[in-house]
């Protein structure tokens, strides 16, 4: 049994053979083509794919199309794989493709929106990271993690501001959310609470209230008509060091 999508056609040619080489393919995919659709297979054009694999030694050249039946087929582009198959060139490369366009887009944030926000990193970022990345299955952690941390500055460029006055101190210098990060907030909801919904830190302005929180220089004390027992517990939520932080 012969299945359509398992059909592959390989050729080797010199760059200044291009053209015969192409009517050699085209005319080959032509009588499979035709003998699939004799026997009652159908082979689906245009989810042809072509890849196209030169040397870095060699002039650029356009990469050539093949004719599919109806559909014209370009070969996938911007994958650098190296002799060892480690895919490190393509990962930089991604990274630093990606790191470009999201300086670009983040010197427009403060006039956009969100969804124009989503748009942009979705069309210069996203679909960069998601490009071919079937071919990156299996490599090293450290060489995902590239990627991840390129996914992440986007996620952020997207997403709204971070509520600052709720956060701790880790979660503001290093991008830590963990269960002693959530026992911080939890305390400060606690204040909240206890205070008749004050806004936490009151005497601090919003221009000074990341780094404050980031020194340990803003201190949230209990409201003086919290009960005595609430005050302890949120008190063991104000710890600077994480791990002095009370646990839930």
């Amino acid at each position: 049994m012969v299945y359509a999508d398992d059909t592959q056609v390989y050729a080797m040619y010199d760059p200044s053979a291009s053209t015969q080489a192409i009517a050699s393919i085209e005319a080959c995919v032509s009588d499979i083509r035709a003998w699939a659709i004799s026997n009652k297979v159908k082979i689906n054009d245009a989810k042809t794919d072509i890849l196209h694999i030169s040397s870095r030694c060699r002039s650029k050249a356009t990469a050539p199309s093949v004719q599919v039946g109806t559909a014209d087929i370009k070969p996938v582009e911007g994958v650098f794989i190296d002799n060892q198959l480690t895919m490190s060139n393509h990962v930089s490369d991604v990274c630093r493709t990606a790191l470009y366009a999201l300086r670009s887009i983040s010197q427009l944030r403060k006039y956009l929106d969100k969804t124009t926000t989503e748009r942009l990193v979705h069309a210069f970022i996203s679909s960069r990271l998601d490009s071919c990345n079937g071919l990156l299955y299996g490599l090293p952690d450290a060489d995902i993690a590239k990627l991840q941390r390129v996914q992440n500055s986007a996620a952020r460029l997207v997403a709204p501001p971070l509520p600052t006055r709720w956060l701790a101190p880790e979660s503001l210098k290093d991008q830590t959310f963990n269960v002693e990060s959530d026992v911080w907030s939890f305390g400060v909801l606690l204040y909240e609470l206890t205070s008749n919904g004050k806004i936490p830190y009151p005497s601090i302005p919003n221009e000074e209230i990341r780094e404050a929180i980031k020194q340990g220089n803003a201190k949230l004390q209990p409201d003086a008509s919290t009960p005595k027992g609430m005050q302890n517990v949120e008190i063991t939520k104000f710890a600077t060091a994480p791990d002095e932080q009370g646990k839930i």
